[in-house]
């Protein structure tokens, strides 16, 4: 064994002496199956115990078992949350309904309210705009004039001598303020030991939806992996028309997206694994990996490697940390495919990445350990089937939809099947016990044994990786799709991802804020070549990027008959097709200027 990434794997071989092999007949591929290896996916903390705390095993299925979290829903909230005006009045109504302590209620000192996507981004703004106006608050209290407070020719007079932004004249007030509550204290003018700031949401403990990571994650994995195999992977499974293979790439349905994703990582890996095991007599993965190394100038299988070890086995990883309630799991997982994401400008979840990592790692301890234990529930008892509360409420709304069925969705209605849910699931379940039959919406998914797919995956594969028979120590990035070029950029988007996380973290720790890269008008890393001519192209640019350009080539062009004219064309460019020209234009005079230097 040894550590790959995030994964530990294991390789075991089963008993016999026989290969796998291919035959090649009249236009057709055989892959004939003489012996198969086993690549085994675990984690050290899984070795010898289950993920599960206080589980016990079900003598009817031999399965682990857990308590079954009786979940309930509340008094709904009609508010679509997409404005900070509407995420405060749904804040103010969970914390009411909850009898959070802040909003008037005496049982509990906070909340983990649990959201995804833009719903997130917007919490997190209202909670930093609500810790903001009571520092402000206490600002003016101390007697100190806050940056809101101070008149424009007073606060301009004050930056320009301290040299200080805005944000940083704040952060001075701030010391100040710290200074002036020290000095009262020792003087005994304040007589409790801290002057805490506190917002009026600091009770939201905020977490990030499980399930619509994973989707996203999918969705990315399947965008890097569709122009290199995986369209080829869809056409063996049977998506043969372009309708299909649109509808596949879309991942409309994350269930089977899914489970076609597992089966590509599993036959790619055996195909990664055979050049290896067949050139040794005792394969180990430590030998594996150094083996590896030695063909890291063949670009496609590199590549390949990369993003099904590293991103496919990573999204596995949280999959399973999601299922068995481990969130140090799930978190490893996240870890090794979320640099796709900044790779491909996905600006929502790129800042909720990072808003969860710098929450996760300010968590005291004794939260920690609760979101430890607490990630996921297991409505069914079963320890192998916990689910992300953003998995449970699309469930529970599904069943208030079904109890519904005929009647118009209007809110009297809606809110009279919540408050009697609890009661038509018990009503539900008696029903189905008298019958003797199974409820569907309790009973696990079946996932079908899937082991001829990837046969005849691998054996579309192994023609593509040893087109000669052997594996070639040097290789260019070829697309297994005819007539699809790719570009050197995607053969590095893995360590340009990581490169770019970075650079979002950095900004963090040096201006307290985070922006992505779609925000800062960066490209995403291109992976095909139309895709590069599409974002180069100037009419497909936004303006504010061209803008930025045409300012910075101004600065370059020394004074005369040329900037004049660049300047006055820039002044009078106000359409889009006119700030196209512009740019154009300028780069020009920066050219002729550059030859008429030399």
């Amino acid at each position: 064994e040894c550590d790959v990434g995030n994964v530990r794997l294991a390789i075991a071989k089963e008993s016999g002496e026989s290969r796998v092999s291919t035959e090649h007949t009249k236009g057709k591929t055989k892959l004939r199956v003489e012996r198969q290896l086993k690549f085994i996916r675990c984690d050290p903390k899984l070795e010898g115990q289950s993920a599960c705390p206080e589980t016990s095993e079900d003598g009817k299925t031999g399965v682990a078992t857990v308590p079954k979290a009786d979940v309930a829903m509340l008094e709904p909230c009609f508010v679509n949350p997409n404005s900070f005006e509407a995420v405060e009045v749904l804040l103010h109504h969970l914390g009411r309904i909850s009898g959070v302590q802040q909003c008037g209620g005496t049982e509990r000192e906070w909340l983990a309210v649990e959201c995804d996507g833009l719903s997130y981004l917007l919490t997190q703004k209202v909670k930093q705009k609500s810790k903001q106006a009571a520092e402000i608050a206490s600002l003016k209290e101390a007697g100190i004039p806050p940056v809101d407070a101070m008149p424009i020719t007073e606060l301009r007079r004050e930056l320009m001598a301290r040299g200080l932004d805005r944000r940083g004249l704040l952060e001075d007030l701030k010391a100040r303020l710290r200074l002036a509550v020290e000095a009262d204290l020792e003087s005994g003018k304040l007589s409790k030991p801290s002057r805490a700031i506190s917002g009026k949401f600091d009770w939201v403990v905020l977490r990030s939806g499980g399930l619509h990571w994973e989707m996203k994650l999918v969705e990315c994995l399947i965008d890097v992996l569709w122009p290199f195999t995986y369209q080829q992977f869809i056409f063996t499974q049977g998506y043969t028309t372009e309708k299909q293979q649109e509808w596949a790439k879309s991942t409309k349905d994350h269930h089977r997206s899914f489970d076609e994703l597992s089966r590509f990582v599993d036959g790619t890996v055996d195909e990664l694994l055979y050049p290896y095991v067949h050139s040794v007599d005792e394969p180990t993965p430590a030998g594996f990996l150094q083996w590896a190394a030695d063909y890291r100038s063949n670009l496609t299988y590199s590549l390949l490697l990369s993003l099904t070890l590293r991103c496919g086995f990573g999204l596995m990883v949280y999959r399973r940390g999601m299922r068995y309630n481990d969130d140090e799991l799930r978190l490893l997982g996240k870890r090794a495919i979320s640099p796709l994401l900044h790779a491909r400008n996905y600006p929502n979840y790129q800042l909720i990445d990072l808003h969860t990592e710098a929450d996760y790692l300010a968590y005291p301890g004794v939260l920690r350990e609760f979101f430890k234990l607490h990630s996921a529930v297991s409505r069914s008892g079963r320890a192998d089937s916990h689910q992300s509360m953003d998995a449970v409420l699309e469930e529970m709304n599904k069943l208030v939809k079904a109890w519904m069925a005929g009647e118009t969705l209007d809110s009297d209605r809606w809110r009279r099947v919540i408050r009697n849910l609890h009661k038509l699931m018990k009503l539900r379940t008696l029903v189905f016990n008298t019958v003797s039959l199974t409820d569907p919406e309790v009973s696990p998914r079946v996932r079908p044994g899937y082991s001829s797919e990837v046969l005849r995956w691998r054996a579309a594969l192994r023609p593509f990786l040893l087109p000669e028979g052997v594996l070639a120590k040097e290789r260019p990035l070829v697309s297994m799709t005819p007539g699809v070029q790719l570009v050197q950029s995607a053969a590095e988007i893995i360590p340009l991802g990581i490169q770019r996380q970075a650079q979002m973290c950095g900004l963090f720790s040096s201006t307290g804020r985070f922006a992505s890269g779609a925000r800062e008008e960066k490209p995403p890393v291109y992976v095909t070549a139309e895709e590069e001519a599409f974002y180069e192209d100037d009419t497909n640019k936004p303006a504010r990027v061209l803008k930025k350009e045409i300012e910075l080539l101004l600065q370059i062009l020394p004074d005369g008959h040329h900037k004049e004219e660049a300047l006055s064309m820039y002044k009078q460019s106000k359409k889009k097709v006119e700030i196209v020209k512009c740019v154009r234009a300028v780069r020009e005079f920066v050219i002729i200027l550059a030859k008429t230097a030399k």
